[in-house]
C-alpha cells in the first residue's frame, strides 16, 4: 500500500520506489496498490522510468473521485463533466478529511486490497505513511485477509509538531487512538531513525518491543552513473570563478531556508564582496522567497525540477546544505534527501544540533559539517571563508560505512523483516496464504 509512487513527485516516494525495485532480488514480488488521479499532488513522469520493468501496479481511484465521476456522468446533459466532477470531489475531501485529506481513498483500496487476494493472492502486508491513510488501509487488509502486516512509519504520527501543537485535544486523541490500532495489529513495524523507533516504542507493551525495526532512508549508487542531462546548459556547471552551494527539496512551514538565506542578507550587509564569488542554486519550491528577502543575482530558485534534474544539481554543486526540520524532528531525523546527498560524494553544510540523528551519522560516515541552528554568526564566517579559500573541510567520506545506506542493501533488511513475519504467522496459523509462501518467492 503505497500512495507516493511514481508519477507523484514527492519526499516519500522514494522509499517504497527502492524497495519496490529490489525485493525481488530477495526472493519477494511485489504488487503495488497506489491512487490514481491524486489531488494536489505535483507530477514527475519520468520517475515512471525509474519503476523496475514488470511491477504490477494497480492505481486505485479515491472514492471522491468515483462519486464526482458518476454524478457529473448523470448530470452530463446540464454541466460540463469534467469540472463538475472536481469539484464534487473536492468537497467530499474537504468533508472527509481524517486522518489526513486522502481518507477516501481508504474505501477503495481496502476493496482493491481483498479482490487482489482472492483472485491471485499474497503472503503480507506492507504498507508506508504518511499519508496516514495507507497504515489504516493496510492495517484492514491485513485483518480481512489474514495476512501478517508490516507498517512502515516514514514520520512520526501522532507525536508529530504538527498534531501536538496545531490540533485540539479531541483531534489528538483521535490520531493517538487511530496510530494504537495499526500499532497494536500489524506483525512489525518499520521506522526510518533509532529515535523514531523508540518514540514508536512508547505507545507499546515492552513484550512488544523486537516487533520495531530502524531501516533508515538510503541512496541508489545507480542514480549517480546516469547521464540525465536534464539540466539547462546555464546550470550544468557552476559559473566561473564561484563556489556553487545548492539546495533541493521543499521549503514549507518549519523545514526550509531561512537560516542560510538571513546568512545570505547578513553578507550582503557586512561583507557583499564575499557574496560575489558564491552562488546558491536552490531546486524543489516555488520561486519567490530570495525576492522577498532581498536576494536577486545572489540565489537562483529554479522553481521545481525532475528527481533526475536534482540528482544533476547536486552532481554540479561545490557544496550542499541541508535544513533540518523543527520540533522532535531536530534530533530525530535522517531526511532522505541527506543520503542522495551523502550518494553525491559532495560536502554537506547542515544546521543541526549535536546530538542528533544527523550528527551521529556524519561521525560515521564523514562528510559532513554541523553548525548549531543557534550560532548564525558561525555560519555567516563559514560562508565568509568559503568564499575567499574556494573551499571548506569536512570529514573525508567513509565509503565503507555508506554502503549500508545503499538501497540494495537497506531493502534486504526489510525482507528479512517480511520473511520472518510471515514465518512466524504460518507458525501461529500452521498453514501458507493463498500463494503459496516459500522463503525464496513470495507475493507481497
Amino acid at each position: 500500500m503505497v500512495y507516493h509512487f511514481p508519477p507523484l513527485a514527492n519526499s516519500g516516494t522514494q522509499r517504497p520506489l527502492k524497495f519496490v525495485n529490489y525485493l525481488p532480488d530477495y526472493g519477494w514480488e511485489p504488487i503495488v496498490l497506489t491512487v490514481k488521479r491524486a489531488p494536489d499532488t505535483v507530477i514527475d513522469s519520468s520517475l515512471l522510468n525509474e519503476v523496475r520493468s514488470g511491477t504490477i501496479v494497480h492505481r486505485i481511484p479515491m472514492l471522491s473521485d468515483k462519486l464526482g465521476d458518476s454524478i457529473a456522468h448523470l448530470c452530463r446533459p446540464f454541466a460540463p463533466e469534467l469540472g463538475l466532477s472536481e469539484g464534487i470531489a473536492w468537497r467530499l475531501r474537504k468533508y472527509f478529511r481524517f486522518p489526513d485529506l486522502y481518507s477516501l481513498w481508504k474505501p477503495t483500496a481496502v476493496s482493491a486490497g481483498i479482490r487482489l487476494f482472492r483472485q491471485i493472492g499474497f503472503d503480507a502486508v506492507y504498507a508506508t505513511g504518511g499519508p496516514w491513510t495507507s497504515l489504516l488501509v493496510g492495517r484492514d487488509i491485513a485483518q480481512k485477509t489474514n495476512c501478517p502486516y508490516v507498517a512502515d512509519f516514514r514520520d512520526l504520527w501522532s507525536d508529530d509538531h504538527w498534531i501536538t501543537s496545531g490540533s485540539s485535544f479531541r483531534e489528538r486523541a483521535r490520531h493517538r487512538a487511530a496510530e494504537q490500532s495499526v500499532l497494536e495489529k500489524c506483525n512489525a513495524v518499520v521506522t526510518v531513525t533509532d529515535s523514531c523507533a523508540s518514540e514508536l516504542s512508547k505507545h507499546l507493551s515492552p513484550q512488544d518491543w523486537p516487533k520495531v525495526h530502524t531501516i533508515t532512508n538510503g541512496y541508489d549508487p545507480k542514480d549517480f552513473s546516469k547521464k540525465f542531462e536534464k539540466l539547462n546548459e546555464l546550470h550544468r556547471v557552476a559559473t566561473a570563478g564561484k563556489i556553487r552551494i545548492v539546495y533541493t527539496g521543499v521549503w514549507k512551514n518549519g523545514y526550509g531556508l531561512e537560516k542560510l538565506y538571513q546568512a545570505f542578507v547578513t553578507l550582503k550587509r557586512k561583507a557583499p564582496e564575499c557574496l560575489s564569488n558564491l552562488e546558491l542554486l536552490t531546486a524543489g519550491f516555488a520561486k519567490g522567497p530570495a525576492s522577498e528577502m532581498g536576494l536577486n543575482g545572489f540565489v537562483d530558485e529554479l522553481g521545481r525540477l525532475s528527481h533526475s534534474a536534482c540528482i544533476d544539481l547536486m552532481k554540479s554543486a561545490d557544496v550542499l546544505f541541508l535544513p533540518i526540520a523543527e520540533g522532535i524532528y531536530q534530533t530525530a531525523s535522517l531526511p532522505g534527501k541527506l543520503f542522495e546527498y551523502l550518494g553525491s560524494g559532495k560536502p554537506i553544510l547542515t544546521v543541526v544540533p549535536r546530538p542528533s540523528e544527523v550528527s551521529r551519522l556524519f561521525d560515521k560516515t564523514g562528510g559532513g559539517l554541523v553548525i548549531p541552528p543557534g550560532d548564525e554568526e558561525s555560519l555567516v564566517q563559514l560562508l565568509a571563508n568559503l568564499s575567499r579559500s574556494g573551499s571548506f573541510s569536512v570529514p573525508p567520506l567513509n565509503h565503507e560505512a555508506l554502503r549500508e545506506y545503499q538501497r540494495r542493501n537497506l531493502t534486504g533488511k526489510l525482507a528479512d523483516v517480511l520473511n520472518g513475519v510471515v514465518a512466524r504467522s504460518q507458525d501461529v496459523s500452521g498453514r501458507s496464504k493463498v500463494s503459496g509462501y516459500n522463503p525464496t518467492h513470495a507475493r507481497l
